[in-house]
């Protein structure tokens, strides 16, 4: 029977809920809700107890869908509750030989030990980097080559226990229990960063609503990892003032805007107040000053705190947009030409989740799927099981 993976990934907009299943030849989604809440700003819950409800009700609507109850669920914990720690460590041998895998779970061990996670967070995933051989030869693949000295340095992804433990306690009053907590940021370098960019290095850049994650990913590891405090309600905020509007249509006006059009002065956006449905025009050239003004200021912090990673970042190396924030159309080329990379945006392949506001949901998914797969039982272990033995 195929075992179905629920994960339940906290946004900061927004709560998903996926349920799936590995087919023969790909992934079925089974069941998925995304329901809107308050969520979270510098770390903090906008509205805690809305959170409760929140996670509830994305469960309950996917489960529906899916015509599956599960209790057991799988967690993506957002960038903002993440950490990384990069270590290198070493093995010296008494003669020149060949590497083994058993040489790499002794490397692992020693990079474990050493290794101190302070009392208020927990090890999510440990990843290696790059892998050295003698001092000098650097590799991704290590196994099979020959050295007298055998190092790498590893990532390590944390969470901060607190936010885990509020979680946990949330899923525990719906009846359900946590499988696995997976860092989303994480989960979507690995997944959605091709491996031979990431063997040579890539940037990837979530935007979400009130926080943005840097990340600068080498090999199957994260070597940088930082939350910026602005996102695209910094825009949305902008556009209220300016225009003396309400929330909701700051938002459309923000989401009908185009970065890079060429406008004049007879140009403008129109937008339905929804509370009078009246529609409002406003000047695009205007509109476009204000929302490139600030997405100017954030690229700039950004740019700045890239600067200042301690990274090696030469400038064939490319720049992934995702998040809420990079579905706003014409962003691609206007970070290309603000930050001189190549800069793509990350579009998922799904039905349901193809948009870039969705990718840190399908890749905790992935991983979620890859976890379950990999605690399966076997064939025999199955005989065994039933027999008791």
């Amino acid at each position: 029977m195929r075992q179905a993976s629920a994960i339940l990934e906290i946004g900061t907009s927004k709560v998903v809920s996926i349920i799936s299943e590995i087919g023969q030849s790909d992934t079925h989604i089974l069941g998925s809700a995304s329901v809107a809440y308050a969520g979270y700003k510098n770390r903090k819950w906008v509205d805690r107890h809305a959170l409760a409800p929140a996670v509830a009700a994305a469960l309950r609507e996917a489960e529906k869908k899916a015509g599956k109850r599960c209790r057991q669920i799988h967690v993506g914990i957002p960038a903002d509750f993440v950490s990384i720690v990069c270590k290198k460590v070493e093995l010296t041998f008494s003669s020149h030989k060949t590497i083994t895998e058993a040489d790499l779970e002794q490397l692992y061990q020693k990079g474990r030990s050493n290794l101190n996670v302070p009392k208020d967070m927990i090890m999510l995933h440990r990843c290696p980097v790059l892998f050295y051989l003698d001092d000098a030869r650097r590799t991704m693949e290590p196994l099979g080559r020959k050295a007298s000295r055998f190092a790498a340095v590893i990532s390590s992804v944390l969470a901060e226990k607190w936010f885990t433990s509020g979680v946990a306690g949330f899923l525990n009053r719906c009846g359900c229990t946590v499988s696995t907590y997976i860092a989303a940021s994480y989960a979507e370098a690995m997944k959605f960063i091709p491996r031979e960019k990431r063997d040579h290095g890539a940037v990837m850049i979530d935007i979400g609503a009130h926080s943005t994650c840097v990340m600068v990913v080498r090999g199957d590891g994260l070597v940088f990892h930082r939350v910026l405090p602005f996102g695209g309600a910094n825009i949305t905020g902008d556009l209220e003032k300016v225009f003396h509007l309400n929330r909701a249509m700051a938002e459309e006006l923000k989401k009908r805007s185009i970065y890079g059009l060429s406008l004049g002065e007879d140009d403008c956006y129109e937008v339905c107040d929804k509370e009078t449905y009246r529609f409002e025009r406003f000047s695009a050239i205007r509109v476009q000053e204000v929302i490139e003004a600030r997405m100017q200021e954030m690229l700039r912090i950004l740019v700045q705190t890239l600067d200042q990673s301690g990274c090696a970042l030469p400038s064939y190396m490319p720049v992934y947009l995702t998040g809420g924030g990079a579905m706003m159309r014409g962003l691609r080329e206007f970070v290309q030409r603000q930050i001189n990379r190549t800069t793509l945006i990350v579009q998922p392949q799904s039905t349901s989740f193809n948009q870039p506001c969705y990718s840190s949901a399908l890749a905790t998914m992935e991983l979620s799927l890859d976890v379950d797969a990999d605690d399966e039982p076997g064939f025999f272990e199955n005989i065994r099981n039933l027999l008791g033995i």
